[in-house]
């Protein structure tokens, strides 16, 4: 009997032991108030029951506006706990504020994330002359405005340089080319009465830059919006028409399928200006190389593809050279380079800085030698491009080249010309003066002629006198 009594007691203890109840983690949805008026406020409530981590989020559609919860978290001693969360919702306009729960919830008990979800609705009226709106519920009461003035924060449009943005969460974005340097923001509130700030001329970087424009209503309340203007790093092929008209010297970065046509260099010429026209890798993050168009020195052309091939496939060339090591260049898809254009070239990648390096040009079975002691700068040299297809730019000294004959230059000419123009004149002045002198002496001869047919005259009478005495 008495090891009956020890089992029951053994059967009770472990009963009490495990009959603990276990309450499954929850979440629900409260309203303070289940009818406001136009302007009133509410507060919306998460509550978050037996639960060691939650992650829970209220979202709300109809006339509200700051109405939204978003909390994930769990507790220090990962034992459960309850927890409540709220949002002070207002109420825009009348109609119907649906506000919607969502998330899960976990319970330290059996460590199962559990799906939570639920939906309460308030609805918004004008607030009366003189009575109070019934409710469903009779512990809710409205709440309504102090006063009658507009709590409008909405924006009526809102544009960047004239163009009008779309909206998404209070933020408004748009991207602009490089050569823009400012913008001019202008808004205009919803509501006539209230007032907009943080508009007007705004400066930009390369990048991204944001601006806010706050709205604040009648009654005081604020609403901030963001204007996001993302400046690009580089000017296209596409903005040069606009490049050209800030009249100062710019870089534009061209693609594969890029040419300018007569009527751009004729806009380059005329603008006095230098643009550079940049290939750009956008792999290795660096310029491969650059064509120099300075407007006071250029030549127009019909059509200009920038356009080179960066390794040349002709074996003829580098036969001729003895297999030089260096750059081989390909222009044969490089139609018409401009006179006077210089070629930026990098070459950082087998050079250093300082070396010195030779240009060669290969054409009718010929190695021409067109410039020595090209200085390496910051991984690029320059040079001005001939009219052959083919270039090599190598440290190495090519013993069978020909030296490019250089053909006098402008300076040079100018001054022949000058030398030429001095002569001439000096010459027309001599000739002037040999006229003037001889103008002279024929005077003097005419004045001395005439003097000694006076001076015979008186003489032959008085013979003849003397004759008839």
């Amino acid at each position: 009997m008495k090891k009956v009594k020890i089992l029951l007691l053994l059967l009770i203890s472990v009963f009490c032991l495990y009959s603990k109840d276990v309450y499954a983690a929850s979440a629900s949805l409260s309203v303070s108030s289940s009818k406001v008026y136009v302007g009133g406020s509410f507060k919306a409530t998460i509550n978050v029951s037996a639960a060691a981590a939650w992650s829970v989020h209220l979202s709300a559609s109809g006339p509200v506006r700051n109405c939204s919860i978003s909390q994930a978290d769990s507790t220090a001693n990962a034992l459960n706990a309850n927890k409540s969360f709220s949002a002070t919702c207002t109420a825009t306009g009348t109609g119907t504020i649906t506000l919607t729960l969502s998330g899960d919830v976990t319970s330290a008990d059996d460590g199962l994330a559990r799906k939570v979800s639920g939906t309460r609705t308030v609805t918004v009226v004008n607030k009366p002359a003189s009575s109070t709106p019934s409710t469903n519920n009779s512990n809710s009461k409205p709440s309504g405005p102090a006063d009658d003035r507009s709590t409008n924060t909405n924006l009526k449009s809102l544009t960047v340089n004239g163009k009008t943005l779309t909206k998404k969460n209070n933020v408004y974005s748009m991207e602009v080319s490089n050569y823009v340097e400012k913008v001019d923001i202008a808004a205009v509130g919803a509501d006539t009465k209230s007032k907009v700030t943080g508009t007007g001329s705004k400066n930009l970087s390369v990048g991204e830059n944001k601006f806010s424009v706050v709205v604040t209503a009648e009654r005081g309340n604020k609403t901030t919006y963001t204007v996001k203007v993302i400046r690009k790093e580089y000017n296209t092929f596409n903005d040069l028409d606009e490049v050209l008209k800030l009249g100062k010297d710019s870089e534009v970065q061209f693609s594969n399928n890029d040419k300018l046509t007569k009527e751009n260099l004729d806009s380059i010429i005329n603008s006095k200006r230098k643009i550079t026209l940049t290939k750009y890798d956008s792999e290795k993050k660096k310029t491969l190389y650059s064509f120099i168009l300075d407007g006071n020195v250029i030549k127009t052309v019909d059509e200009f593809n920038p356009n080179i091939l960066l390794v040349s496939d002709n074996n003829l060339m580098e036969e001729a050279v003895n297999y030089a090591a260096g750059l081989y260049l390909d222009f044969s898809s490089c139609i018409n380079i401009p006179e006077g254009a210089i070629l930026r070239y990098f070459v950082g990648d087998i050079y250093n800085n300082d070396e010195k390096l030779n240009l060669y040009s290969y054409s009718d079975d010929k190695v021409t030698k067109l410039q020595e002691g090209i200085v390496v700068t910051d991984g690029y040299v320059e040079f001005n491009v001939s009219d052959s297809v083919y270039h090599l730019i190598s440290k190495t000294v090519v013993q069978n080249a020909v030296v490019k004959e250089e053909g006098l230059n402008t300076w040079m000419i100018s001054s022949i010309v000058l030398a030429v123009i001095v002569v001439i004149l000096v010459l027309l002045i001599i000739v002037d003066k040999m006229k003037m002198l001889n103008n002279k002496a024929t005077k003097v001869e005419v004045v001395k002629e005439e003097t000694e047919n006076i001076s015979s005259t008186p003489v032959e009478e008085e013979v003849e006198d003397k004759e008839v005495l």
